[in-house]
């Protein structure tokens, strides 16, 4: 029976170990992925929700400086552009 010699079987070995270790890998971050997409999908919906929360507490048009917390209202003109109008004054 033929055989390979030693430093062939051993190039041959540890390309075959490279290839499963990177097949493997990909496997990872594929699902890495997936599950960063899904917990994006969740941090959105609460987002939104709590976006939709504090629009019913300071009103429809509040914009919120994500700084330093003061909300400003969007004001429709009738040029068709907005402007800010600081809460309070």
């Amino acid at each position: 029976m033929s055989k390979v010699t030693l430093e062939e079987l051993e190039t041959l070995r540890s390309l075959n170990t490279s290839y499963q270790q990177t097949r493997s890998r990909i496997a990872d971050v594929a699902i890495a992925h997936h599950t960063l997409h899904e917990n994006l999908s969740i941090i959105t919906e609460n987002r939104n929700s709590y976006s939709i929360e504090l629009g019913q507490k300071y009103g429809s048009t509040a914009m919120i400086n994500l700084e330093n917390g003061d909300i400003t209202h969007k004001i429709p003109e009738s040029n068709g552009k907005d402007s800010e109008l600081p809460t309070g004054q």
